[in-house]
């Protein structure tokens, strides 16, 4: 008995020590290191990625559209916004500016988005701000960064689409359309008192045979000056309006027009039938080499089974001069693309950005058009795979 209760008591002893031991070894071992930082969500990820950050932004279309800022190479990005459903416009239309440089500025994005409820049914389109800063190349925010609502749409009146923000910030431009879509317009909000500080500055009535004249994409000039639109569909007119000598926009006179459906005048760039629902990207360029650079329009048009940019100087096309359509080396510049917006992180002359179609199995992509002798490259490939996001719009930092 005295034996059995010694083997007991040694047996308990060892097991003891063992479970000791084996939970000091347990405590001593160090602890996994922490899994590294996911690249879309860390702001400071292309801080050193050889290229200015942030030099422009895209969306990525997919089942919720997503914001991205990229380095000026297209090889680092990061994602700063997804919606809940759909950024509008095809392509989409976004409005980016950055003040600053690579190492240190702010940034501002409008676009329009429009939600769905429960049943996928739309909910009214809204237009939405986001702020974000760089220190030392890294953005500052908690990322994905919140936007700021300027906008919602009333329900079941109209809608509203295309904003654009002005060269200093303050402002947004938007087109919209009203009463059961017989009246378009392009209205004017300031920044700061959004919704409320909301301005009419262009609208349309119905033609002589009832039928509604459409605005699509109004876009700021360079200088704040102008303000970029096209009139119509199918047969289209690329214009603008512009301030006169006091700083104001021309007064809405529904008896002044000459055509009789838009209630103030408007200047006639190019009159086409064909287009691509919107005016393109503006950028300066000294395309001609006369020490002086002409705003131009990388203007988008569209045909059955393609989709082409052309860049237009303007002046030139306004006075009716034979250059209205920019030309090198004795050939139009004809680009098969869309979404166009001109680089302001290249030295002059600026780089185009657009999308392209890469094949009907691989999807939309982006590339860059060096201006100074009209030599291609990709910037991001497209994704392949049927259900693949794809670029549905891209701006430049402007």
């Amino acid at each position: 008995m005295n034996t059995q209760i010694c083997k007991w008591l040694i047996s308990l002893s060892v097991f003891l020590c063992l479970t000791f031991a084996a939970s000091s070894a347990v405590a001593k071992k160090p602890a996994p290191p922490p899994p590294p930082p996911d690249p879309v969500s860390d702001g400071a990820v292309c801080a050193d990625s050889g290229s200015f950050f942030p030099a422009f932004m895209y969306v990525e279309i997919r089942n919720d559209d997503e914001i991205y800022l990229s380095n000026a190479a297209g090889d680092c990005s990061i994602s700063v916004y997804k919606a809940d459903w759909n950024i509008s416009g095809i392509p989409t239309h976004l409005s980016y500016r950055f003040y600053g440089d690579s190492f240190s500025g702010h940034g501002v994005i409008v676009w329009s988005e429009q939600e769905r409820d429960d049943d996928y049914v739309p909910l009214p389109s809204k237009i939405q701000m986001l702020r974000f800063t760089i220190t030392d190349g890294a953005i500052e925010e908690s990322l994905p960064i919140s936007p700021t609502l300027l906008l919602q749409q009333i329900p079941r009146v109209g809608s509203m689409y295309a904003p654009d923000l002005s060269p200093e910030g303050d402002r947004v431009i938007f087109a919209g359309n009203e009463n059961d879509d017989l009246n378009y317009y392009i209205d004017e909000m300031r920044v700061d008192c959004a919704p409320d500080c909301r301005t009419r500055l262009f609208e349309t009535r119905p033609d002589a045979n009832g039928d509604n004249v459409s605005i699509h994409q109004p876009l700021y000039g360079l200088d704040g000056q102008r303000i970029y639109f096209e009139l119509g569909y199918p047969n289209r007119k690329l214009v603008f309006i512009e301030k006169d000598k006091t700083g104001v926009w021309p007064a809405l006179d529904y008896a002044s027009s000459a055509d009789g459906t838009t209630t103030s005048e408007s200047v006639l760039i190019l009159a086409h039938e064909d287009g691509s629902l919107g005016v393109g990207g503006i950028g300066y360029w000294d395309y001609d080499d006369d020490g002086f650079a002409e705003e131009v329009i990388a203007h988008p048009r569209s045909f059955l089974d393609y989709h082409t940019i052309e860049i237009l100087d303007v002046e030139a096309c306004v006075a009716n001069e034979g250059g209205c359509n920019v030309a090198m080396y004795g050939e139009d510049i004809m680009i098969e693309g869309r979404s166009p917006s001109f680089t302001t992180f290249t030295d002059d002359p600026p780089d185009l950005l657009y999308t392209y179609l890469a094949s009907k199995t691989s999807g939309v992509a982006l590339r860059a058009l060096d201006l100074d002798n009209l030599s291609e490259r990709t910037l991001i490939n497209a994704i392949k795979g049927a259900n693949s996001p794809f670029i549905g719009g891209v701006d430049s930092a402007d």
